[in-house]
């Protein structure tokens, strides 16, 4: 077996979590994101390593800080990336005649940017090795788990390498990428909108010292949370929404129960009814489109908006009661209905403005809290409050 490609098996490491949806060409604008994660993580790979070559430094010290092998400086190295093992991949290694090679799992996910990226890690590992012939002492230790400090310093030494030559290989398109590409504002608006209504008033019956009253109490509840993608033009909402209307009609008087001729005197009994209609539209954490939405830069002065259509699914619930006590006779059975169905919740036109920062011109990020005075028409006291919060980059 070549002593190169026994070492270099686990070379190249990274978090293939962000996956290209055209593997193979030529990177893009779409690929910026891409490349600055497979660059970060081999700047973060890197200071990894140049820890554990600080730490093995001298060869004559017993330094508990140095890996004992080159097994374990390697599980060392990829714990550095900070996720689970099983999203820790090999990228790339080096062949049986030394040549660069990177694995499939990585050519089918990036674009060639990174692949080439990455074999150039490879090549700088071939490059080292073949410069200082430690290939065949790095493979012995490697099979056999063990080594000395000055062994793993080596390996350190050339897994740097290959990921400075990594990075330097991603910055300039990484650079050129973002010069010539569009930026887009990414991000998400979150709305919420909480209303009450409520009204008593009393009116004279028809009944002897009649008296009705009517009382309305309405709870309207609207939140919407917006993702929108100006750079792929796409953007969808959550909605959760709750109108809860009770309304009840009451009457009390008295009412004639004298029998007989016109001369008697009148008999007044006492009488009752009430009539009340609960009205429940909800919708809870649905899926809605999104009309129209978009971010406006004007000078200094910024605008979010967006129309969120009502989203499927919603829930009707209509329940009326009718009772009645008291007065001349025997008094029907209350009635009881109850009427479920679907509903559409409301569509609502979010927006807010603001003044940009001159100092993070990349972002806007911000809340907001809207609370105006409450109002009374026709004996409805209305409270309105209204939270906003937008987060948003400008991306490529």
């Amino acid at each position: 077996m070549n002593s190169k490609r026994a070492f270099l098996i686990a070379t190249a490491v990274m978090n293939l979590s962000l996956a290209r949806a055209e593997p193979g060409g030529p990177c893009g604008c779409e690929d910026i994101k891409s490349m600055e994660k497979s660059k970060n993580e081999a700047d973060k790979m890197a200071q990894c390593v140049q820890e554990v070559i600080r730490d093995c430094y001298d060869p004559k010290t017993d330094d508990a800080r140095c890996p004992k092998s080159v097994q374990k400086m390697l599980k060392r190295e990829r714990g550095c990336l900070g996720v689970p093992d099983d999203q820790v991949h090999v990228a790339g290694n080096v062949g049986v005649f030394g040549e660069p090679e990177v694995t499939s799992e990585l050519s089918d996910q990036s674009c060639s940017g990174i692949v080439n990226a990455t074999l150039r890690h490879e090549a700088s590992h071939s490059e080292y090795l073949s410069f200082t012939g430690m290939g065949a002492v790095i493979f012995g230790s490697a099979v056999l788990g063990n080594g000395t400090k000055a062994l793993v310093r080596h390996v350190a030494i050339t897994e740097n390498e290959g990921y400075l030559a990594q990075s330097e290989a991603l910055e300039p398109l990484i650079n050129g990428l973002k010069r010539r590409c569009p930026k887009e504002w990414v991000g998400t608006l979150t709305y919420r909108k909480n209303i009450t209504q409520k009204s008593s008033s009393k009116y004279p019956s028809s009944w002897k010292d009649g008296v009705r009253t009517l009382t309305v109490d309405v709870t309207n509840n609207y939140e919407a949370v917006v993702q929108m993608d100006m750079l792929h033009n796409t953007s969808d909402a959550e909605v959760t929404a709750l109108l809860d209307t009770d309304s009840n009609d009451f009457t009390d008087g008295k009412v004639d129960c004298h029998k007989g001729g016109m001369m008697k005197d009148p008999v007044w009994k006492p009488i009752h009814q009430e009539k009340g209609q609960h009205l429940r539209v909800e919708a809870q954490g649905l899926r809605a489109e999104v009309a129209q939405f978009g971010v406006s830069i004007d000078h200094s002065h910024f605008k979010i908006f967006a129309t969120v259509i009502s989203p499927k699914g919603a829930k009707n619930e209509l329940t009326t009661d009718a009772r009645s006590s008291g007065g001349c006779g025997k008094n029907p059975p209350p009635d009881h209905k109850y009427f479920p169905g679907p509903a559409d919740a409301t569509p609502a036109y979010l927006k807010v403005e603001g003044e940009l920062d001159p100092n993070h011109p990349d972002k806007l990020e911000g809340t907001r809290n809207i609370d105006p005075p409450a109002t009374t028409f026709e004996g409805m006291t209305m409270t309105e409050h209204t939270f906003i919060q937008w987060s948003f980059d400008l991306e490529q």
